[in-house]
């Protein structure tokens, strides 16, 4: 039996006994990819850069490449000018902790779908982040509201 399964299980269990299970979900690399925001900051950095080879090299980046180094794509294509890469954190910090950012979070599968579960059996679920709250809030709920995640 999977842990997944088990946690609705006990979830069941505990609601048939009058009790309010909370069940507590991280977003970032948990409920939610930020591999969309990275990908899309990286692409509007693209936007901005006056060199071609560059902008050739951000255009062949994939969500698949991008982990938790906004420039590791780049470095693994020859780019390794610490300048550009200075711009590009840079460019990256005034924008990944952002609700205009936020919201292009890819959802991990079906990660909606167990959190609706969940919920639907009766618990509380509880999302539990160190997300900015001023910075990052509203984008935050849109994009759980936007992808169906039990909100409210």
């Amino acid at each position: 039996m999977s842990t997944l399964h088990e946690v609705l299980l006990r979830v069941e269990h505990e609601t048939s006994r009058g009790l309010l299970p909370v069940v507590v979900f991280d977003l970032d690399s948990t409920l939610f990819d930020t591999s969309g925001r990275n990908l899309k900051i990286l692409r509007d950095f693209a936007e901005v850069a006056e060199d071609e080879v560059l902008r050739a090299h951000i255009a062949e980046v994939t969500h698949d490449e991008l982990g938790w180094s906004i420039g590791g794509p780049l470095k693994r294509r020859g780019v390794d000018d610490p300048e550009v890469h200075r711009e590009l954190l840079s460019f990256w910090r005034d924008r990944f902790f952002t609700d205009q950012y936020v919201v292009h979070d890819r959802v991990a599968p079906r990660a909606v779908e167990f959190t609706r579960a969940v919920h639907g059996r009766g618990a509380l679920v509880y999302y539990l982040t160190g997300r900015d709250v001023d910075g990052m809030g509203v984008g935050t709920v849109r994009a759980l509201t936007l992808h169906g995640f039990p909100l409210w």
